[in-house]
């Protein structure tokens, strides 16, 4: 899912934006049930939540889906490390 609403306007006060529902109100209600892709089946999916979003969504758009998650990276790097040449 992409993040929806405008973005963020950078003389709004803090307390605003986080009150707005078109720009935090989707960070703030966000369940297990809908994560996508990797964080859907990570066994610290009802923990996390996709973990800090900011840089994903800055970067891909995904709002349940944290590309940049340290756990997802340093699993396959492992995974990586242990397969056979």
């Amino acid at each position: 899912m992409r993040l929806r609403g405008r973005p963020p306007q950078r003389d709004s006060p803090l307390h605003e934006l986080w009150r707005d529902p078109g720009t935090f109100g989707q960070l703030r209600g966000k369940t297990a049930d809908q994560l996508e892709g990797g964080c859907h089946t990570c066994p610290m999916a009802a923990t996390c939540l996709a973990g800090r979003t900011a840089m994903a969504v800055s970067s891909t758009g995904l709002l349940y889906d944290n590309r940049h998650c340290l756990r997802r990276l340093e699993t396959a790097g492992v995974l990586a490390a242990l397969a056979p040449d």
